[in-house]
């Protein structure tokens, strides 16, 4: 049977919760959901057991992600109809161990992300003798060494589990199937998940079984998990949108010949090592007839001798060099090689980082997604970390509602408060998806020429970077060319985002500086149409894929 909400109790959802038009990947995600429906709970009596469900449901999910997160775990023991659902699991126990510290006791501050792999064994020695907030200080150490890709410390964070806490089978067994999913080789991994027995977690254990089952090739399988995991469950965004395009996959598009192909370009300051990988990375790909440009912008290092050596890799026709002897940041080089005349015949440029690994359909995949969006200003996909377990640096952004906004000034107005889906997170299926948004990642993009000729290239305002493309995709969003993001295109960046790298107060200072310039370049009435365009195009995106699973599944 068909349990799925329908259009009409997603507009319901959609105007109690704004944001979960977006997604609702991540625990701080679902937790801000879930706090919204049930806000709605008690103030809408008519629509309460739409709320109702919902909050049980995503509880369900959320914790069935994160089972050691304290406010999921409150939402346990505090919602009846949630706690039916978790098959006596000592969530009451859990809780009471895996709450955080007060702030000022030793501990709070020091139990963060700011942890590098270094400091996690001394961490775990410290945590195996206090008792007290233990949960929280193991499933904080576990999580970090996971995003590290500290797997064996992952594990020995598990073992310390003590012996006689309440629920430790199944909890032992749902995170080392975690662990699993990102260290060991799929077929491996599908037998620990197969291990998750407990009912509490049959979503997560049916959820990651259909995406390994895809991974060895069994896509009928996979799908049909899919399938149900969608028909039990009143409403999640990410499997909506994922499930859709596994039942109605996008058309597949030859790259073409000639004038027609798109141009691939590339830029590089000072990254030798980086800039011989990805152009080996790229030379590995299908990329066709596509000619590629690399811009030297000024680099010091032996970056001539890279691409010397990368040269003889090539056609001579489709592979043309420009050195600069100066280095020009990244939106005048961006610009210098738009303004070539041999990209500025082409429909279509792909841009690229100097440091990436890519896949070998990438092109073919984003080329596909732009001949089926001629009208999109570019096309992106997921960028990830490059090695294991892949974090996703970014997916499809949009702008947050004013309420929800994290404050960067005390002192400006701001209205521009970026949400980029999934950051951070290790997701290895529910961020698959292709759908319109407000912006893509300029790690890899492919962009639409005729935005261009409309809205213009890159504002070097920005330089050396940060929020350039960002500045670009708005100015394109507002002469009706959205961006489109095909989350099937995971893309490795050897390096962190932007703005994660900013760890200096140099790197801050700029960061902050082009933030304050995007504010005053794109104001008022102009950000607001921007936000709500966008968000009502993920909100009708949603609900026809909605109503085409229904017609396709039955109601």
């Amino acid at each position: 049977m068909n349990h799925a909400f329908t259009t009409a109790q997603l507009d319901i959802l959609f105007d109690a919760v704004p944001t979960l038009k977006l997604g609702a990947l991540g625990h701080d995600n679902a937790w801000r959901h879930i706090s919204l429906a049930l806000e709605a709970v008690h103030a809408d009596t008519e629509h309460q057991p739409v709320f109702g469900r919902f909050v049980t449901e995503l509880g369900l999910w959320a914790l069935q992600d994160t089972p050691l997160d304290e406010n999921l775990l409150w939402l346990a023991c505090n919602h009846p109809p949630l706690e039916a659902l978790l098959h006596k699991l000592p969530v009451e126990t859990w809780l009471r161990l895996a709450s955080r510290p007060p702030a000022g006791n030793p501990g709070h501050d020091g139990w963060t992300e700011t942890f590098d792999a270094d400091d996690l064994p001394a961490a775990l020695r410290t945590a195996r003798t206090m008792e007290e907030h233990m949960l929280f200080r193991l499933g904080a150490l576990f999580y970090r060494a996971l995003a590290l890709g500290q797997f064996d410390l992952a594990r020995e964070t598990v073992a310390a589990l003590p012996p006689d806490l309440p629920g430790r089978e199944p909890l032992t067994a749902r995170l080392l199937a975690e662990c699993s999913l990102f260290s060991l080789p799929p077929e491996e991994a599908l037998a620990a998940v197969r291990q998750v027995e407990h009912p509490a977690f049959s979503l997560w254990r049916d959820r990651q079984t259909a995406y390994l089952m895809r991974t060895l090739g069994d896509m009928d399988g996979a799908v049909s998990l899919y399938t149900s995991l969608w028909m039990r469950l009143g409403f999640h965004p990410n499997l909506s949108l994922h499930l859709y395009d596994l039942l109605f996959p996008q058309p597949e598009t030859a790259l073409p010949d000639g004038e027609s192909a798109p141009a691939i370009a590339l830029y590089s300051w000072n990254k030798a090592e980086e800039l011989r990988q990805t152009l080996e990375s790229l030379r590995a790909s299908e990329t066709g007839g596509c000619p590629v440009f690399v811009l030297d912008n000024g680099s010091t290092d032996h970056t001539t001798a890279v691409l010397d050596a990368m040269q003889q890799q090539w056609p001579g026709h489709l592979f043309r060099r420009i050195a600069l002897p100066v280095n020009i940041g990244a939106p005048a080089a961006r610009n210098w090689l738009l303004s070539l005349p041999e990209i500025k015949a082409r429909p279509w440029t792909a841009f690229l980082d100097d440091d990436l690994v890519l896949p070998a359909d990438w092109l073919r995949l984003l080329w596909s997604t732009a001949c089926a969006h001629p009208h999109a200003g570019a096309v992106g996909g997921t960028i990830t970390d490059h090695t294991p377990p892949n974090r996703i640096q970014c997916a499809d952004f949009f702008l947050l509602p004013m309420d929800f906004g994290q404050r960067s000034f005390s002192d400006l107005a701001e209205q521009t408060y970026i949400h980029a889906n999934a950051a951070g997170l290790c997701e290895p299926d529910l961020a698959r998806y292709i759908r319109p948004c407000l912006h893509v990642s300029g790690c890899c993009h492919l962009v639409n020429m005729r935005s261009v000729e409309a809205c213009g290239g890159f504002d070097v305002r920005f330089t050396p970077s940060q929020f350039d493309d960002l500045e670009r995709d708005m100015r394109a969003f507002s002469k009706d060319f959205p961006c489109v993001y095909n989350g099937n295109v995971r893309i490795g960046h050897m390096q962190h985002s932007s703005l994660r790298q900013a760890a200096t107060r140099e790197q801050r200072g700029r960061v902050l500086g082009n933030k304050i310039k995007l504010e005053f370049i794109h104001q008022g009435k102009e950000v607001d149409r921007l936000r709500e365009s966008a968000r009502l195009m993920a909100r009708d995106d949603l609900k026809q894929k909605t109503d085409s699973l229904h017609r396709l599944l039955g109601q």
